[in-house]
């Protein structure tokens, strides 16, 4: 650059070297050539060049887009001033340019290349995506994501949500995060809702997105209107039928076998609905609440009891505890309690001889000692609960009392034993036989411990005292 060179020039044959031309050359000057860049707005940039000796230059002027690996040329011309400012080319706001210089010649100006970025503007697009994500009676949530890329113009320090409909409220939300979301809330059911969401930079706000939201209506005025002991009927008023009207029922009292419920069903258009299939003295919650494919509206309940009815069960773990000749006492347990359709008030216990004869008595405990009785009878017996609507079916057990010895006397009687003879006792039972003195008062008593003889008739008793 900017020097003098001498080029020498001379033809050669076969004979030899001819004479020599001379010229000497200087090269251009381009030391000292630089480039000054400034941004002015967002959309326009100053451009100075600095250079020694009067030459052209093209200038080009290309973006490198941040999200992706292309270069766009936006600007190419001639300058022939020292200092340029370049025209309003429609730059995009917050984007960082490559400048760069080829002189005359075509070669590329290494000294004059310079970045330069515009300076931020408000978004010129709207939030992404802006969509309601749940629905209630009073409430509901919006999200949303930033506006595209290039329509950012700058970082997005946060967004505004403006809400009008119930009294034009507006509220505003600060946030960074990709994806963003608001929750309005103490709204009114069945109003239509406007909410305008807006990103902005430290420039200004941008353009807003928009949408309308209706909050899902009350349903109002529910209540029991007749109840049986399998069926609840409930009545309410009639909601618009933009939504969905759902019902369901749930047992309360889940501790005593198990919580019960329905599933929710579709009783959109009416105002009754019978609940059918029921337990008998069952606490029920009845829900009824509406709702659309985003959520649930509020929910309205009430609380039922079914009436009684008869015990479908039969009393549990009836079992025979005494027993003699004369008498025998039984005991048992109430119904399970999925079975018992009311409360228990008491015990219906019956028996039946084989003659047919029916004896029976009402008991409130659990337990009774039936007396009076034949011995070696056998006996039905029979024991049901009952409610105040009537008995329930009866658990059954056959008892048979112990039969008596008959005929009992003595024979062969010797000086140290007596052989006695019975009857009239089934092998059903333990036959026992014990010998007692009876002549305490001489000296002292003796006796045998009892020997068990079933299966026999008599039995002689030795080692006796004469």
């Amino acid at each position: 650059v900017n020097t003098v060179y001498t080029i020498e020039v001379s033809a050669n044959n076969s004979i030899g070297e001819g004479k020599v031309t001379k010229r000497n050359d200087t090269t251009k000057m381009r030391d000292n050539v630089t480039i000054e860049t400034a941004a002015v707005s967002p959309q326009e940039v100053n451009l100075t060049l600095y250079y020694e000796e009067r030459i052209n230059f093209n200038c080009s002027i290309t973006q490198h887009h941040p999200k992706k690996e292309v270069t766009i040329v936006y600007y190419n011309t001639t300058l022939l001033i020292n200092n340029q400012t370049i025209p309003d080319l429609d730059l995009h706001p917050y984007t960082t340019y490559i400048i760069e210089c080829i002189d005359g010649t075509g070669d590329l100006c290494l000294e004059a290349m310079a970045n330069v970025t515009t300076e931020e503007d408000k978004p010129s697009g709207t939030p992404q995506n802006l969509m309601q994500n749940a629905t209630a009676s009073t409430s509901f949530t919006v999200t949303w994501g930033n506006p595209l890329d290039n329509e950012t113009n700058g970082i997005i320090v946060g967004f505004t949500v403006q809400l009008y409909g119930n009294g034009s409220h507006s509220y505003e939300v600060n946030t960074s995060s990709a994806i963003h979301i608001y929750e309005a809330t103490n709204l009114e059911s069945n109003k239509v809702y406007t909410v305008n969401v807006s990103a902005y930079t430290r420039i200004g706000v941008g353009p807003a997105a928009t949408i309308n939201i209706t909050t899902i209506p009350k349903v109002q005025e529910f209540t029991a209107t007749h109840v049986s002991n399998s069926s609840i009927t409930v009545e309410w008023d009639v909601p618009t039928d933009t939504y969905t009207v759902w019902l369901a029922s749930t047992t309360t009292d889940s501790h005593d076998y198990g919580n019960k419920g329905s599933e929710p069903l579709n009783v959109t258009g009416r105002n009754s609905h019978t609940l059918t299939g029921l337990d008998a003295y069952r606490e029920y919650k009845i829900e009824i609440y509406q709702g659309n494919d985003l959520g649930n509206g509020s929910k309205i309940s009430t609380t039922n009891r079914t009436l009684s009815a008869k015990p479908s069960g039969i009393p549990q773990d009836l079992t025979l505890v005494g027993l003699g000749s004369y008498s025998y006492t039984v005991n048992w347990t109430e119904p399970r309690i999925n079975e018992t359709n009311g409360k228990i008030e008491g015990f219906t216990v019956s028996y039946v001889t084989k003659y047919g004869n029916v004896s029976m008595f009402n008991e409130t405990s659990k337990v009774l000692c039936v007396k009076g009785l034949y011995s070696g009878e056998t006996y039905t017996v029979n024991v049901s609960a009952y409610t105040d609507v009537g008995n329930g079916p009866a658990a059954t057990i056959d008892v048979t009392t112990i039969p008596l010895v008959k005929d009992l006397s003595v024979s062969n009687l010797t000086s140290s034993s007596i052989t006695v003879h019975w009857s009239g006792i089934a092998n059903d039972y333990t036959v026992w036989l014990a010998s007692t003195t009876t002549d305490s008062h001489d000296y002292g008593n003796k006796g045998s411990g009892p020997l068990n003889v079933t299966g026999r008739n008599n039995y002689t008793l030795t080692g006796l005292d004469a």
